[in-house]
């Protein structure tokens, strides 16, 4: 049995990953510069997430958490993460890619404890 902790967390990421749905169709078929934010904030916040995710799962010794850590695993082979490279390394890379797009659709350095916005909040 997962701990709560880690049951709010799947829980937000699945609110994060619907709203990343949504936003998708959104700013693929529109110039606007305020959706194309929304969904890189989002999408950072939802690879923030699986992040978070992942590193209490890989050093839980529950063997559930184990197979979720394992499926993880494999959706980020799925997504671009070389079979070499250990995923902790592919989410801090992937949320430096979303800054720099986010940096440039804003026009600014961003950095700091606010950045990017939760939008859990």
């Amino acid at each position: 049995m997962r701990n709560d902790f880690i049951n709010k967390e799947i829980e937000e990421m699945v609110f994060l990953q619907e709203t990343i749905n949504k936003l998708t169709p959104a700013m693929m078929l529109s110039d606007d510069r305020e959706i194309s934010i929304e969904y890189y904030h989002t999408l950072y916040a939802l690879t923030d997430k699986q992040h978070v995710i992942y590193t209490r799962l890989k050093y839980s010794e529950n063997p559930q958490d184990q197979e979720y850590r394992m499926g993880i695993e494999k959706v980020t082979l799925a997504t671009g993460r070389k079979q070499n490279e250990p995923c902790d390394v592919f989410f801090t890379a992937m949320k430096e890619e979303i800054k720099e797009v986010l940096e440039q659709l804003q026009g600014e350095y961003m950095e700091g404890e606010d950045y990017p916005f939760d939008p859990m909040i």
